[in-house]
């Protein structure tokens, strides 16, 4: 509680969201530098396979790394929004069951060169491929680039190892959404 005449006290306000729905975010990509958006990855399989399709919307394209590609123990894919942007979690829509990128981090940086960890997997389950992958920040981040790093592939096949990731999107820390005070008596 706080204020009052000595007599009469108010309560101390606080904010409830009127619509307690997440708001993902997709920045619906159509290149690799688009509206002050960049994306950048470790490595592209062909141009089928462009970064900014794993940003553009569509779980039914996907960026794929390169086919057994010098990359392949330290696969990344980079998201700058050009601006901070404060974020409190990603969510990834995987390809097929063989092209799961588990273990991972989720990166964060201000100037693209120097990289704080923001979450880390060392043994995420193996998810099914038509099911979005969740990841809560621990708390709200606030940075200029983004980053899935450090993946390695499990696929199947023994022969190739490679990354491939149909969609991803953010969680807003939204602004734009509705709220009232609520005090107490």
């Amino acid at each position: 509680y706080f204020g009052g005449d000595g007599v009469n006290t108010f309560a101390v306000p606080s904010l409830t969201s009127l619509n307690n729905e997440e708001k993902w975010f997709s920045p619906k990509m159509s290149s690799n530098n688009y509206n002050s958006y960049v994306v950048t990855a470790s490595s592209i399989h062909s141009a089928s396979y462009e970064a900014y399709k794993a940003f553009d919307g569509d779980t039914n394209t996907a960026w794929h790394s390169a086919t057994n590609g010098t990359d392949k123990d330290n696969i990344w894919i980079a998201f700058n929004f050009g601006t901070l942007k404060t974020l409190k979690g990603i969510r990834l829509f995987p390809r097929p069951q063989q092209y799961i990128q588990f273990p991972f981090k989720i990166e964060g940086s201000n100037d693209g060169n120097s990289w704080e960890i923001i979450k880390e997997y060392t043994d995420y389950p193996q998810p099914v491929s038509d099911e979005w992958q969740k990841i809560i920040f621990d708390t709200v981040t606030n940075y200029q680039h983004y980053r899935i790093s450090s993946m390695i592939s499990r696929t199947t096949n023994t022969t190739y190892k490679y990354v491939s990731i149909a969609d991803i999107q953010f969680l807003n820390v939204d602004t734009d959404i509705g709220y009232y005070i609520k005090c107490k008596p």
